[in-house]
């Protein structure tokens, strides 16, 4: 599956974050529209499903990665070579 950079980031700061994010908080992280990361939602899902993982909005707080640790593991190894390889592309 090809993956899109933004959706790679909003994955990024899915993983790296202390608790939920909301749209406006990951669009003004990322210098984009809310409107633009809305867009993404349906690829970042299906990526972060693909790994046996959720993408939760249900406390109205902001978006969550759940999972267990093993598949969160394994979507993070996924980045950091996603990112090893682009940046031996430059």
């Amino acid at each position: 599956m090809l993956i899109s950079d933004r959706s790679k980031e909003i994955i990024e700061n899915l993983m790296n974050a202390n608790g939920p994010l909301t749209v406006s908080a990951l669009s003004k992280k990322l210098g984009v529209t809310e409107r633009t990361i809305y867009r993404q939602i349906p690829e970042v899902t299906e990526i972060i499903e693909s790994y046996d993982l959720t993408l939760d909005n249900s406390s109205g707080n902001g978006f969550m990665i759940f999972g267990s640790l093993y598949n969160l593991k394994r979507l993070n190894r996924s980045q950091n070579r996603t990112k090893l390889f682009q940046q031996r592309a430059c």
